[in-house]
């Protein structure tokens, strides 16, 4: 028998199905994996393809908007065979259901099979992101539900205080939607008001800042809880416990440089005030169910730094959050002559931002409690 015809009855070696490489050179906790509805979403998944995540497409129903993103011709879907959703989400959300199945092979060309979070990113306000969200979320469930344990994850940018009365009241749909689908992985507000408030940026750099911060944040966390343990000085935050606070539904998290790290009072300010004073929609902290407090410490820090200051950080989240609150700690020396402290903090199952969506409300006309008896608060 020939070679050749030994080869026919020997099957090819197994596909690799694991999708698209991350290029990161080192480990992370989870894979992660982003697709952009509507202009906003398509940015803030394009930012964290630049970040090194490789899992990214995006969908929209202009090609103008799919053509300013800098992914690969086969990650871009244009469903609106030239009509657009001109601001009204019930256009998008009707083209959305048509095209669920062109969706879904987005996904499969561009995901692969190994996700563990499936992140649907939009802008509340806009007519293609608050009108084809949902269909997009029924179907990365599905592609994900060989896996019982991904999760769905949503990134959602609110509107600026500027924006006319049609994104208030599509914020305020898509908000009231979002929160019946019941999510049970995380939810990020990007709050570009307070962007524009903390920053005052030029209109170049205002769209870079509305994504580069949570972007850069989340995947920090998700290298942290991806590192290997430490032989001396060090405490990891592992996959198990950054799970506990993905899964918890709306996360909030900020990170500081702590210079007078000598006073355990400085690391609690720095940490309350990165909590509050950050890009994401500001939210009642003392909510939370579950945090973490992350500490990267380098040059002399690594030998000069008390115990017991770090140890401030989880007791000072341990009162402020209710009494069967779960709080998490990391510590991680880093071989570098600087002599720095790093904070970074997180915490999950918050309530929704009451206070932003009141403005929303009264931009929009609507009625504020039943805003607030729709998503309990």
């Amino acid at each position: 028998m020939s070679d050749d015809l030994l080869n026919e009855f020997i099957p090819p070696p197994a596909a690799d199905k694991s999708g698209p490489k991350d290029s990161f050179d080192y480990p992370v906790a989870f894979n992660f994996a982003f697709i952009g509805v509507g202009q906003a979403g398509g940015r803030i998944a394009q930012a964290f393809n630049t970040k090194g995540y490789a899992r990214v497409c995006a969908v929209n129903t202009t090609i103008q908007d799919l053509s300013e993103l800098k992914l690969a011709d086969k990650a871009k879907l244009d469903i609106g065979a030239a009509r657009g959703a001109g601001k009204d989400p019930s256009v998008a959300a009707a083209i959305f259901e048509e095209r669920r199945q062109d969706i879904y092979d987005l996904l499969r060309a561009n995901w692969g099979e190994s996700v563990e979070y499936g992140f649907v990113c939009f802008s509340a306000g806009g007519g293609t992101g608050a009108g084809g969200f949902e269909t997009t979320i029924a179907v990365v469930k599905q592609y994900l539900a060989a896996n019982p344990e991904a999760r769905v994850g949503i990134v959602i940018a609110l509107p600026f205080d500027a924006d006319d009365q049609q994104h208030a009241r599509n914020a305020l749909s898509a908000l009231q939607r979002l929160n019946a689908l019941n999510i049970q992985g995380p939810i990020i507000l990007i709050d570009n008001q307070r962007i524009r408030e903390l920053y005052e940026p030029s209109v170049t750099a205002e769209k870079l800042l509305c994504n580069s911060s949570t972007v850069n944040m989340l995947h920090t966390f998700n290298r942290l809880a991806g590192a290997e343990s430490f032989d001396e000085a060090g405490t990891t935050y592992d996959r198990a416990e950054f799970a506990r606070c993905l899964n918890s539904g709306i996360i909030s998290f900020g990170a500081d440089r702590v210079d007078n790290y000598a006073e355990p009072t400085a690391v609690t300010k720095v940490i309350r005030d990165r909590l509050k004073n950050n890009t994401l929609a500001a939210v009642d902290l003392t909510k939370g169910t579950v945090a973490c407090v992350l500490y990267i410490l380098a040059g002399a820090a690594k030998d000069t730094i008390k115990a017991s200051t770090l140890a401030a950080g989880v007791d000072m989240l341990t009162r402020i959050l209710p009494t069967n609150a779960v709080v998490f700690q990391g510590v991680y020396p880093q071989a570098s002559d600087a002599n720095v402290l790093q904070v970074m903090a997180m915490i999950g199952g918050l309530p929704w931002p009451a206070a932003r969506i009141n403005k929303l409300a009264d931009r929009a006309g609507a009625s504020r409690d039943s805003i607030a008896k729709a998503l309990g608060l």
